[in-house]
Parts: C-alpha cells; sequence; structure tokens
C-alpha cells in the first residue's frame, strides 16, 4: 500500500476512530484526550504530511466516542458514545455538536445509515431508527450488545448486517418508503 496522507495535529494523545466521508474528500478522526476531540481533514486536495489539511477542529462528546460516521450529504458527522449520540456540523474551521434525544442509549457501539436512515446498535440488543436527531423507534435484534452494523447498499435490497454479544450476525432488509420504512430480519 501506498501511504496518500499523514496528520499528526492537531489530535496528539492518540486516535479512537476514523471515518471517510461519502465521497471520499474528507476524514474524521477522535482523540483520546479528556474532551475526545474531533479533527476533520480534506486530505485528498491538500496532499501527504501538509498540516494544512486540517479544515475543521472541535471538542467532541462528554461521553467516549464509539464510532464515528457521515450523514449521506456529508454535512454532518454522527459519533455514537457511551449514553449518548451525537451530531456535529462544521464551516468556518469549526465543529459545532448536538445531542440526539429520545430513548435511554447506553452503550451505542456502532451505527450505519441506510439511504437517509441512521441506524445505531444499542446495549440491550436493540437497533434505533432515527428521524433526524431523534429517535424514531427500536427494535429488538440480539441478545446483548449490538457491537457491529454495516449497511447493505448497491443493486438489490437496502439494509443492514448486524452482529451482536449473542454470536449472531443478521442481515436485515429495509422495507417501505422513507416515511414508513422497517427493518425486516432475512431468512
Amino acid at each position: 500500500m501506498e501511504c496518500l496522507a499523514r496528520y499528526r495535529a492537531p489530535l496528539v494523545k492518540g486516535i479512537k476512530c476514523v471515518a471517510f466521508s461519502n465521497d471520499g474528500e474528507y476524514v474524521v478522526a477522535s482523540g483520546m484526550d479528556d474532551n475526545h476531540s474531533l479533527a476533520i481533514y480534506q486530505w485528498r486536495s491538500l496532499g501527504s504530511g501538509n498540516q494544512g489539511g486540517v479544515i475543521a477542529t472541535g471538542k467532541g462528546p462528554r461521553a467516549a466516542i464509539w464510532s464515528l460516521g457521515f450523514s449521506p450529504d456529508d454535512n454532518e458527522i454522527v459519533a455514537t458514545c457511551t449514553k449518548e449520540v451525537n451530531f456535529y456540523t462544521f464551516a468556518k474551521g469549526m465543529i459545532k455538536g448536538k445531542r440526539g434525544t429520545g430513548g435511554k442509549p447506553g452503550v451505542v457501539p456502532c451505527q450505519a445509515f441506510v439511504e437517509e436512515t441512521l441506524y445505531t446498535g444499542g446495549h440491550d440488543g436493540s437497533i434505533v431508527e432515527w428521524s433526524g436527531r431523534s429517535v424514531a423507534k427500536t427494535m429488538k435484534a440480539h441478545d446483548g450488545l449490538v457491537y457491529a452494523m454495516a449497511a447493505r447498499t448497491g443493486t438489490g435490497a437496502k439494509g443492514l448486517v448486524t452482529g451482536g454479544k449473542d454470536g449472531l450476525v443478521i442481515v436485515w432488509r429495509k422495507e417501505g418508503g422513507l416515511a414508513s420504512s422497517s427493518l425486516v430480519r432475512e431468512r
């Protein structure tokens, strides 16, 4: 493999999570400092070793981050955390966050977008569906924590694959339009 970009600053106490934007232009990273700091890099335009690739920085959530991801339009970053889900926008060098509302998330270790809908995995084995920055509904998926989640895209049915503490890998199909969607377990 060829190294395309490398950054040390502004996150200096270690990196916990990273994610690419959907268009591949940006990378977001969370630091292991007390503020769970976030940095967004525009790596493709500015090249290797250039600290100028940092386009926005800011404090992260108060809770430890488990996963990071970009919304489908790349205008928002989602951070799943211990006991909360946070939504971040970035502009003019700054990152600003808002905490998601609804539900009692406990540990939220994973996330995935299926089309425009955000899903997160829960500590109680549930899958949480979000509408904007609010919990829309939850459904039981696993016995114990949902550790892993990935979107199923491409041709054919859209959906998720989840993995839980119970040792199961479950494939889900999204049914219905955006206003009335639901997940159905594939058999």
